[in-house]
């Protein structure tokens, strides 16, 4: 009888070791599942109290400033996490000889790629899922009625930017000896992504950022800005040994 097949998502995320290891915070890994379950609700919690009670001393537009702000404070944050925790996941395992152990193991270049990338982001995503009843408490009297798109907004930055943002920081860590090198040029690449390329390429046409056509501007910016995180990502998946066989040849 032929083996159920598997899916993608089970292959390369809900079986993978590597996301597994990353999920599970260091102090929790020798936890009973129970107590795990208690201590990841904690925050759930927390959010809620702190939520209601920041409610209950402010107005309405103060709240939502509070609430949104927030919301895109994290998004930034986790943009941030993911690039340098991602920049130096690769220079960590050469470091401790344990680049080579997980090449070799049954994990394919494609389920390494996608735990590196996802690894740096589940704990900063597990804090915006926390985080996200108190910006819905803050924001639900808010009254502006455009609300659930910028929030909305901050979500879709956080994980489309941050996967973007942590392929980036792969990459470059793939490519450069040292973990300082590493994180350097990620920071250096990310900065050219958001503040260089949008503004070489759209100049041209007259969408300089204080002049352009809203919305359009805005969308235009994005693709053109998380462009360099997705063909990082892309590389890593189809030339995932032609980039580690190259780095061996030039430290060799």
């Amino acid at each position: 009888m032929a083996a159920p097949s598997r899916s993608w998502l089970t292959d390369m995320v809900l079986d993978n070791p590597i996301v597994h290891r990353a999920a599970v915070p260091g102090e929790l890994q020798g936890a009973s599942p129970g107590t795990r379950s208690v201590l990841l609700c904690l925050p759930l919690a927390a959010s809620v109290l702190l939520g209601v009670y920041v409610r209950s001393i402010t107005d309405a537009d103060a709240a939502g400033v509070v609430g949104l702000g927030g919301a895109w404070a994290w998004a930034g944050l986790t943009v941030i996490v993911a690039a340098l925790g991602a920049s130096r996941s690769v220079g960590e395992e050469r470091l401790r000889g344990t680049w080579d152990m997980l090449i070799l193991t049954r994990l394919g270049p494609g389920a390494i790629v996608v735990g590196k990338v996802i690894g740096p982001l589940i704990q900063p995503w597990y804090v915006g899922g926390a985080l996200l009843p108190f910006c819905l408490i803050l924001l639900h009297a808010w009254p502006e009625p455009i609300w659930p798109l910028i929030l909305l907004g901050a979500y879709s930055a956080a994980i489309i930017g941050g996967t973007a943002a942590a392929s980036l920081g792969l990459c470059c860590s793939m490519l450069f000896r040292t973990i300082f090198s590493a994180q350097l040029a990620t920071v250096v690449a990310g900065w050219v992504a958001t503040n260089v390329l949008p503004g070489l390429l759209l100049m041209p046409f007259g969408l300089i950022w204080w002049d352009g056509p809203g919305v359009l501007y805005f969308a235009l910016f994005a693709v053109i800005a998380l462009a360099p995180g997705y063909i990082a990502l892309a590389l890593l998946l189809t030339r995932f040994d032609h980039l580690d066989r190259r780095f061996r040849e030039a430290r060799g």
